[in-house]
């Protein structure tokens, strides 16, 4: 086992990392310092079965008052709708401001968990215990909390610290492709944005490695350390979602993260090579990575060039016209993306581009899924 700490201005936070952490009594002994009166573990149904029960068991077999609340899986569960419900259910439970909030689960179940503690009481303590590659090697990290809209994703959220991580390998054994996606996507940007050897060590080697998973935390934590509350360096970690989430807004959150980010870290990739900045060689390099990685890259025919655009402007970073994070080359980042107005000739042909290239025939997002319908639960 490994212990990170993450250093901000106002906590200290430890991140344990290694493989059988959570059913230990090192997670106990830890949940018993915070003294909560009462703990509530929050997670998504799917994670529910195949986890939820099995630690509900575990912490109350430790001695902790504990209940389970889940709710239905998918983006499309992440709402102030969700939110609120989980609110009520919390309130009539008894859960007051000494009370403790465990997030179980992808980077959904981390968003949705966060942002409920954030506001829940005017802030009650938080853990964050991250089950999927994605969560643990991104989401979990930086004190980013979120909800979706009608308008787009993450527009509403705070950002709201836990007081630990516990990033427990044993959660990958069973992680289905299309998770493992998801998680690949988020560290090959750190890997574009930040380290060309993370970069080569990605296209030789299954990102569940525990090595891995760990530089992918500590590039990130460099990042959010530096710029806890995204006032400016922190917006590079954008790269890719400014056309990969309107991409995933336009699906109705029918195509995996994973896939409409690697698609938006395509495109934007070549936007950065069409503006002068990123070599061809580069270009072709990231392009065929993202290919040999599995990644299902086709969207639905009916997204047009112009309807994409029109989704930009939604994009939190969007001033006057969307913003983008451009790359110099595989490893670094255009200092000041943000700052450089796009040609909308330049921006247009590479949205026409992109759907010439990936717009399926079918019209049929890859990995759709059905979403669960139905109110948060809870498990006592």
């Amino acid at each position: 086992m490994k212990t990170l700490e993450l250093n901000f201005k106002e906590k200290k936070i430890p991140l344990f990392l290694g493989a059988g952490l959570v059913f230990s009594t090192l997670f106990i002994e830890e949940l018993k310092k915070y003294k909560a009166a009462k703990i509530a573990l929050i997670t998504d149904e799917t994670v529910f079965r195949l986890f939820g029960e099995k630690l509900l068991a575990f912490l109350k077999a430790g001695g902790l008052e504990a209940a389970l609340f889940s709710f239905p899986e998918g983006e499309q569960a992440k709402t102030r709708e969700t939110k609120s419900l989980l609110e009520d259910q919390l309130l009539a439970q008894g859960f007051l401001k000494d009370s403790l909030f465990i997030g179980l689960g992808g980077g959904v179940a981390l968003d949705l968990c966060a942002f409920l503690a954030a506001t829940y009481c005017r802030g009650v303590r938080l853990v964050l215990v991250p089950t999927t590659l994605l969560a643990m090697a991104d989401a979990a990290i930086g004190g980013k909390s979120a909800v979706n809209t009608p308008f787009g994703k993450n527009l509403i959220g705070a950002f709201y610290q836990p007081e630990s991580i516990w990033v427990d390998h044993n959660f990958l054994a069973e992680l289905p492709e299309k998770e493992l996606l998801n998680g690949m996507a988020e560290m090959l940007k750190m890997a574009l944005l930040f380290d060309r050897a993370f970069f080569e060590e990605l296209k030789k080697r299954p990102p569940v490695a525990l090595d891995l998973i760990e530089k992918a935390i500590r590039l990130k934590q460099q990042v959010v350390e530096a710029d806890e509350k995204e006032a400016a360096g922190r917006l590079v970690l954008n790269f890719g979602h400014t056309i990969g989430h309107s991409l995933e807004k336009l699906e109705n959150f029918r195509l995996g993260h994973g896939t409409a980010i690697a698609l938006g870290q395509i495109m934007e990739s070549r936007l950065s090579m069409q503006l002068g900045f990123l070599k061809k060689t580069d270009f072709f390099e990231i392009f065929s990575v993202f290919k040999k990685s599995h990644f299902p890259l086709v969207f639905s025919q009916g997204i047009s060039p112009a309807l994409l655009k029109e989704a930009l402007l939604f994009d939190k970073k969007a001033s006057r016209g969307p913003r983008f994070i451009l790359l110099k080359e595989i490893g670094k980042a255009v200092p000041h993306s943000l700052s450089i107005e796009i040609p909308e000739a330049v921006l247009k042909e590479t949205l026409v581009w992109g759907s010439r290239r990936f717009a399926s025939k079918t019209d049929l997002p890859i990995y759709e899924t059905t979403q669960t319908k139905g109110q948060p639960t809870l498990h006592l």
